[in-house]
């Protein structure tokens, strides 16, 4: 016994041999096919060479259940019948091209060979994908980068942008005294964390000459900033710390409203703080207010 599945063909139903059959059987083509089914399902099962001795016409009929289906076979040429010794058989031309082991075999090995083609075009389709949504990919991530404007990279990592560019960059926020100091000596030589450390050294210079005021040391030190935009210097850092030095102890800023500490009004008349006396070094705008009496006493 070869197997349990015999070949045939996708366009069976069609072929001319079985409309001539059809014509001369007087039958349609579903019950044809289904005879022809019956007799090569016969040989595959009792034939290893496509001859079955002692099988007559008359028998294959009675296997198909259908008187004349033999000859009809006959006709078209897929049956053969030959007589050896006496002896009549059945004959089944080109039986190892569609039955028997080895045909089985050969139709199970292009089978497999033509679902591995299937799965390896498959594979390559799905790496040509892969490739393509890398590829996309990539193509949008250097969209975004251009849109951004950012510069390319290179062996060492992204170019950092100027320190100047960083100070300069506007938050929601408004820009601090410390953001406009760095700003400004960024953009006079001195960028980056050196400038930062500078304008911290400033500001605690600022303050101490400011009482410890912070934002009187911060409104000081913008002032000499503004002033060094207006009027530049060689060396701004030296200048702003000479002119710290120099102005001493500014005027406190003026505060809006009453402090909510201050439960009592502060009294700025002398009388009000009895017989005291203030001694203190007068300051440089009392001394110039002050009337000339020596040229008076004088004459």
């Amino acid at each position: 016994m070869s197997g349990d599945w015999i070949k045939m063909r996708a366009d069976l139903l069609t072929h001319p041999k079985v409309v001539r059959m059809m014509s001369a059987l007087r039958a349609d083509k579903f019950r044809t096919v289904g005879g022809l089914l019956s007799a090569w399902c016969l040989f595959d099962a009792h034939s290893i060479d496509g001859r079955l001795p002692g099988y007559t016409l008359d028998a294959l009929d009675a296997m198909a259940a259908w008187p004349g289906f033999a000859a009809a076979m006959v006709a078209v040429e897929w049956l053969i019948v030959e007589e050896v010794d006496g002896v009549e058989s059945l004959v089944l031309p080109r039986f190892d091209a569609h039955n028997g082991q080895s045909a089985k075999r050969r139709a199970q090995e292009a089978d497999r060979k033509r679902s591995d083609r299937k799965t390896s075009a498959s594979d390559a389709d799905k790496k040509r994908t892969r490739e393509e949504k890398r590829r996309e990919e990539k193509d949008q991530q250097q969209q975004q980068e251009q849109k951004r404007g950012a510069e390319p990279e290179t062996q060492s990592g992204p170019v950092p942008p100027p320190a100047a560019a960083v100070a300069a960059q506007v938050d929601d926020k408004p820009p601090s005294v410390i953001d406009i100091a760095v700003k400004f000596f960024a953009e006079n030589g001195r960028p980056g964390p050196p400038g930062r450390t500078l304008v911290g050294n400033l500001r605690k210079v600022a303050q101490g000459q400011c009482g410890g005021n912070e934002a009187a040391g911060d409104l000081l030190l913008l002032e000499l900033i503004a002033e060094l935009e207006r009027n530049p210097k060689a060396e701004p850092d030296a200048w702003i710390r000479r002119a710290l030095m120099e102005r001493g102890k500014p005027r406190a800023p003026p505060t809006h409203g009453r402090p909510a500490s201050i439960s009592t009004p502060i009294h700025t008349d002398p009388a009000a703080f009895g017989n005291t006396q203030i001694q203190g070094p007068p300051s440089l705008m009392a001394l110039l207010e002050q009337p000339n009496t020596h040229g008076q006493e004088a004459a």
